[in-house]
C-alpha cells in the first residue's frame, strides 16, 4: 500500500497530465468505446467547464474521473507488462474497481467506456480488447511522466 506522499504525488500527475490535455479534448470530437459493444460518441465540450458532454447518450463526465482513472493506472502499476482489467458494469457487484473508481468521482455515472477512449487518442492510455477487455499506461506516457519526453 503506498503511503499518503506518494499518492499526493500521482494526484499531481493526473492532474497535470489532464490539466495539458483538457483543451485538446475538443467540442465535435468522435470516438469509439473498446469492449462488448463498440459504441461511436461525440464530445460536446467547452474547456472551462470540469466536465464533458457524451452525445447521444447525454452523459456528463467530470474532470475529476479523468484524474482519477489516470491516478488509479499510475498508483497500481498498470503498464503494458501489467495491464488493467476493466470490467465495466451497470451492476456494481459486477463492476471492477477502475470502473468504480471512476463512477464515484463521477457522481456515481459509469463512465469508464467513455474516458479510456478519450485518454487513449492522447497516447496517454493503450487499450486492448481480446478475451478481455484491458488497459494501461502508454510508453509515451510513462517517458514523458519521468521528464524524457517534452
Amino acid at each position: 500500500m503506498r503511503n499518503r506522499c506518494e499518492s499526493a504525488i500521482c494526484e499531481s500527475h493526473s492532474e497535470a497530465t489532464i490539466d495539458a490535455i483538457w483543451h485538446l479534448i475538443g467540442d465535435g470530437q468522435r470516438y469509439a468505446t473498446h469492449g462488448v459493444s463498440d459504441i461511436d460518441f461525440e464530445i460536446l465540450h467547452e474547456t472551462d467547464r470540469p466536465f464533458v458532454r457524451i452525445v447521444p447518450h447525454d452523459i456528463r463526465i467530470a474532470r475529476a474521473a479523468f484524474v482519477v482513472a489516470l491516478q488509479f493506472l499510475i498508483e497500481n502499476g498498470h503498464d503494458r507488462l501489467s495491464p488493467c482489467e476493466v470490467v465495466s458494469d451497470d451492476d456494481l457487484r459486477r463492476t471492477g474497481l477502475l470502473c468504480r473508481a471512476t463512477r464515484d468521482a463521477n457522481g456515481g455515472v459509469r463512465c469508464i467506456d467513455y474516458i479510456l477512449p478519450i485518454l487513449a487518442q492522447r497516447r496517454i492510455v493503450a487499450i486492448e480488447v481480446a478475451a478481455c477487455r484491458t488497459a494501461w499506461l502508454t510508453h509515451a506516457f510513462l517517458f514523458a511522466r519521468s521528464g524524457g519526453l517534452r
